[in-house]
């Protein structure tokens, strides 16, 4: 009994480390700040706007411009709708016969993709909307 009040009644040891724990602490402002930071906006100007359209019917996709001019991806779309820009067709469209010819002939989806610059899944959903069975894959059960 003596020997477990012994261990409990010494506090000195614990003192030590505290002040250890205490220097590691930097001393710095004990002011919080507990505001976060307002979100800015980067709003086009009309110039802004013509010249992101005139870039988008040149070619260059929505992802780009939207790097390029700092913005959203659904906010370049959003310009996009808003004034009433068509936009491209995405996906095969006329393409599927050549899909088709390049799939019979034993080419994986991933390699027409590659070669039609699509997704491989834009080139299975469109072979299956024309009514083409696929292949099964090396190894794959269904």
């Amino acid at each position: 009994m003596v020997e477990v009040l012994g261990r409990y009644s010494n506090l000195s040891d614990q003192a030590k480390r505290v002040r250890k724990v205490l220097e590691i602490v930097p001393d710095g402002s004990s002011k919080v700040n507990v505001r976060t930071p307002k979100q800015r906006q980067h709003r086009l100007k009309p110039a802004e706007i013509q010249d992101l359209i005139k870039n988008y019917k040149a070619g260059i996709g929505v992802l780009d411009l939207a790097e390029l001019y700092k913005l959203n991806r659904g906010t370049v779309t959003d310009i996009l709708k808003r004034e009433h820009v068509e936009r491209r067709v995405r996906g095969l469209g006329d393409g599927v016969d050549e899909a088709k010819k390049l799939y019979e002939s034993g080419l994986s989806l991933v390699k027409i993709a590659k070669q039609m610059q699509v997704n491989a899944e834009t080139i299975r959903l469109g072979l299956l909307k024309s009514g083409m069975t696929l292949r099964s894959r090396n190894g794959w059960k269904y």
